[in-house]
């Protein structure tokens, strides 16, 4: 949904970034009920967003999980989308 909203612009970016940003997201969902995660309006999110979230998520890679205190400021950006 985020590469759908970001139109074009999401062709500048390299898939592997699409990759780590789905990491981020896995780990965050834990952190929010199913209620608000399925309201939250993924498509409207902006480049800077995803930017944003993609920062706390550096290194992040299969088995190498996005640490609490980052999962926390994930969780904050992506509910301001609400």
């Amino acid at each position: 949904m985020m590469r759908y909203g970001l139109g074009p612009d999401w062709k500048s970016s390299l898939t592997i970034r699409f990759f780590s940003l789905g990491i981020c997201c896995n780990a965050t969902w834990n952190r929010i009920d199913e209620k608000t995660w399925d309201a939250i309006p993924f498509a409207s999110a902006w480049k800077s967003d995803i930017e944003k979230i993609l920062s706390y998520g550096e290194g992040v890679s299969p088995g190498k999980n996005t640490d609490q205190a980052a999962v926390g400021e994930i969780r904050k950006i992506l509910l301001a989308l609400v």
